[in-house]
């Protein structure tokens, strides 16, 4: 199964009752998003993503994380400089993986 938070937080899901998927999950998308916006920028996002990390390691997590940022017509998604917001979350992780 593959994964991705942004598209529960754009309904108002907190990020708790999506935890439980991450033992049934492959492939995990890692991008900012928020309440009525699939996708945001690193700074506006909601998701701990710090927590969710901690909960993939919790259960083994031994898949795919893909950083993914797109360019199109849905919500938040045409206001990002992909690029940029990639390489936030790069830095992010990196700098969880160094502790």
């Amino acid at each position: 199964m593959t994964l991705d938070y942004g598209h529960f937080n754009v309904q108002g899901i907190p990020d708790r009752e999506v935890e439980p998927l991450l033992a049934h999950t492959r492939h995990f998308h890692m991008r900012g998003g928020a309440p009525g916006l699939v996708q945001t920028k690193f700074e506006d996002n909601t998701t701990d993503f710090g927590r969710v990390l901690d909960a993939m390691e919790r259960v083994g997590y031994d898949g795919w994380v893909e950083i993914e940022y797109v360019h199109d017509a849905r919500p938040g998604c045409s206001e990002c400089d992909v690029i940029q917001e990639i390489r936030k979350f790069r830095d992010f992780v990196r700098g969880r993986e160094e502790r």
